[in-house]
């Protein structure tokens, strides 16, 4: 019997990707019975005996539960769904691994892996090939790995420990030091741009994703905002610019714009009663609405540019906004809270708003005061803990804004989501750490909580300067969500979240970013290219065209003269046989040439007389043509005949009377 020499992983190293990727990944108790399963073979002496059927049911079972458990995920949790996916799929390989670890093989068949394969085995036609998956899996843990709680320098160590103890386990015996130390140092290097590529890997294909189901299938619901409170992993979001921002003076603080606010909350959701959205009035001349009256006070006026999907979307405003200036928006809706839907064209719309100190506003509804029941209980444990109970609206603000700068952190990184918990209350009450939409709803119940009217607001915080755009831009990273709280008769916004949270999502911008922000540019350069082009009048154009016609013309005229008066080139010059060339030569200085188009023996029938009989001049273009076309040219005698009978028509030509030209 041959020597099995296949390489087989130590059960070590599987055992240790399956622990870390559970330490990593907030799956620790999972990850280290499975590790323990993973490792026990190794202290067993028995074996289990199975056939490549055993092996044919598991990888079937295994299939069908994984991809109802991408199903699960996917409908509970949207787009997010993926991060649950890449996070449980070392349990949903586990079953086959485990298999081959208690199995006489200590590896599995690949036709359990492929149907294909499976066919060709079963028939006879290939032979069985058996793989270890142990590889794989570390694969595989160190994939759902990457997009757990484990910041990228310390994950990227880990990366390259495990791949370093791959090459410790495969190391040959009697191998020296020093070319095998050599191996581990790219093992470690490989690790670390493999992780890095595995990191990027996961935020590109999240924004390809995300992209596309935007653009191709999601139908916005503006009265709903559903966030990622008590979702699983690190949110990752692009670098993609979604607004454009024209200012008359430098930005001195982040400028929040809005596209929308919202009332009531339930189950990490935002939606508003206020459904029903009523036209408003254009100035008189059209492309300009007056959404709130003047007020006293300098205006300042910005110039924003917003790439409008579909004809009727969410319009980002700044809160103070007085008057609105397009020449592309259609027609401006209004709700009872304030958003502002806009009717435009697809494509980038351009819109100028004047601002200036905030005014009154739609007063608050009942449902700004509303505190969801399930929460009550932690709201009650954090106003007595801060002493928010009794305060003046200003002095509750400030308390409120001293609480969450003193005792909270931001981040992106979230635990994962347990059923029957309220991520919120574990947020004010024990991990005290989250992103903007942590802190928003927070800020909003707890505002509602010492009796001030709040809503929950969405949008962008824009501060970053592009010098290629020569504006400012707002990314999708920097989407954002901030309170709004009503005190002294208008809307303030109160934005608790951290302002390290700019300078960590700036951190967070990728290496290639100049490639796809030059893209971007382009793109809108392009665009109002286009509109300014379809923005000009029908009669310019037609003016335009009329006028390049004439030049045109005027050019081709010129052409046609110049052809007429220059002279006719000598066909003698042209005349592939010289026994020829004599006779057009003195044919030409008479002023007698051919007539465009018209062949040898035409021209010559015309004009030559036959000296002695008709015969003569057929012979001469018989053999003309004959020396032309043929092969190797005339034999001798008879090219001697050609040059006799032109040099007699040459001869006779002068004093000849020759036929009058037609």
């Amino acid at each position: 019997m041959r020597e099995d020499t296949r390489f087989v992983l130590p059960r070590a190293v599987v055992s240790a990707s399956a622990a870390a990727w559970g330490l990593v990944g907030g799956q620790l108790f999972a990850g280290l019975v499975l590790a323990a399963l993973l490792q026990l073979p190794a202290l067993l002496r028995w074996r289990l005996e199975l056939e490549p059927a055993h092996y044919y049911r598991a990888a079937d079972l295994t299939s069908v539960g994984f991809a109802a458990f991408a199903i699960y995920e996917f409908n509970g949790r949207g787009l997010l769904g993926i991060y649950g996916i890449l996070a449980g799929i070392p349990l949903s390989v586990a079953p086959l691994v485990l298999l081959a670890g208690y199995s006489e093989q200590q590896a599995i068949p690949a036709s359990a892996l492929a149907l294909s394969i499976r066919r060709r085995v079963l028939a006879g036609t290939a032979p069985e090939i058996w793989l270890d998956p142990g590889p794989a899996f570390v694969a595989l843990c160190l994939l759902a790995a990457s997009g757990g709680k484990l910041p990228a320098p310390w994950f990227d160590l880990l990366a390259a420990a495990i791949l370093c103890a791959l090459l410790v386990a495969a190391r040959p015996r009697g191998t020296s030091f020093p070319p095998w130390g050599t191996a581990l140092v790219c093992a470690g290097a490989l690790g670390l741009s493999t992780a890095a590529g595995l990191v990027r890997l996961h935020a590109g294909l999240e924004d390809a994703l995300q992209s596309w189901f935007t653009a191709h299938w999601y139908v916005p619901d503006f009265d709903r905002a559903t966030t990622s409170i008590g979702r699983l992993g690190r949110l990752k979001l692009s670098d993609a610019v979604r607004l454009r921002v024209r200012t008359t003076r430098p930005l001195t603080a982040p400028l929040l714009i809005a596209e929308a606010s919202y009332q009531t909350f339930r189950l990490g959701t935002w939606s508003t009663e206020a459904r029903r959205y009523e036209a408003v009035d254009a100035e008189p001349g059209g492309g300009a609405w007056r959404l709130a009256p003047a007020a006293p006070g300098p205006a300042e006026t910005l110039e924003i540019d917003l790439p409008q999907t579909r004809e009727v979307g969410m319009l980002p405003l700044p809160l103070g906004t007085r008057r609105l200036v397009s020449d592309q928006i259609i027609e401006i809706r209004r709700n009872a809270i304030g958003a502002v839907q806009a009717e435009a064209a697809p494509g980038q719309v351009r819109f100028r708003v004047e601002t200036g100190a905030a005014v009154g506003g739609p007063p608050p509804q009942a449902a700004d005061l509303v505190v969801p029941e399930e929460y009550a209980a932690a709201l009650r444990t954090v106003g007595a803990e801060i002493g928010l109970q009794g305060l003046a609206p200003q002095s509750a603000l400030a308390v409120i804004r001293r609480f969450f700068a003193e005792r909270f952190r931001y981040s992106l990184v979230q635990r994962g989501f347990f059923p029957g918990r309220l991520p919120l209350s574990a947020f004010l009450l024990q991990d005290r750490h989250g992103h903007c939409e942590y802190f928003a709803s927070a800020t909003v119940l707890l505002l509602r909580h010492a009796g001030i009217p709040a809503r929950y607001a969405v949008g962008y915080g824009v501060d970053e300067y592009s010098r290629l755009e020569a504006a400012y831009v707002a990314r999708a990273r920097h989407a954002h969500a901030w309170a709004l709280a009503w005190v002294d008769g208008r809307w303030m916004p109160i934005d608790t979240t951290p302002a390290l949270w700019y300078a960590l999502e700036s951190d967070a911008a990728g290496a290639t970013q100049w490639v796809s922000d030059l893209w971007s540019w382009a793109e809108f350069r392009l665009a109002r290219l286009r509109l300014a082009i379809e923005a000009l009048d029908a009669r310019i154009l037609l003016g335009l065209a009329a006028a390049l016609v004439l030049v045109l013309a005027w050019r081709l005229r010129g052409q046609i003269r110049a052809r007429r008066d220059a002279a006719p080139p000598a066909l003698a010059a042209n005349l592939p046989d010289a026994a020829l060339r004599p006779l057009f030569a003195a044919l030409a200085a008479r002023g007698l040439t051919p007539q465009p188009g018209e062949t040898v023996g035409a021209f010559l029938g015309r004009l030559l007389p036959a000296r002695s009989t008709a015969g003569e001049l057929r012979r001469l273009v018989a053999l003309y043509y004959r020396n032309r076309f043929r092969a190797g040219g005339l034999p001798e005698k008879e090219h001697a005949e050609l040059v006799a009978l032109a040099a007699d028509y040459v001869r006779a030509a002068p004093g000849t009377t020759l036929r009058t030209v037609r």
